[in-house]
């Protein structure tokens, strides 16, 4: 084998290289970002204007309600860390009820955002 021939087969193997490179990074998926890791949900900014415009509303879940007052934290936690906030509104979409204001899906996604990242009170 001449010198020409293994420096052409050496050009060969390096384009060929360059080619499989680039080849890889145009065709690599970048990872997508689940909507919970685009939003910051905020108890404050987020939570509780939809609870004050659908949930916790006069003969719902007010202070006056047996099984939920909304209108306080600590109620609308329990129900976030028992499931039974996730129930209504996610899984049954019973919450709030037929014939009531019902959540948008942006509200519904920060719903699930909030009660997946712990419910916390920021």
């Amino acid at each position: 084998m001449t010198l020409a021939n293994r420096f052409s087969g050496l050009i060969f193997i390096l384009v060929l290289s360059v080619v499989y490179i680039f080849y890889g990074c145009s065709t690599e998926e970048e990872g997508t970002l689940s909507s919970c890791e685009i939003l910051a949900v905020s108890y404050s900014e987020d939570i509780t204007p939809i609870l004050e415009s659908k949930c916790s509303v006069p003969a719902c879940h007010d202070i006056a309600f047996a099984y939920g007052d909304f209108t306080q934290y600590d109620d609308l936690k329990e129900k976030a860390d028992n499931g039974r906030l996730w129930l209504r509104i996610v899984t049954s979409g019973s919450m709030p009820p037929a014939g009531n204001p019902q959540l948008t899906e942006s509200e519904l996604e920060r719903f699930k955002c909030w009660i997946e990242d712990g419910a916390l009170r920021n």
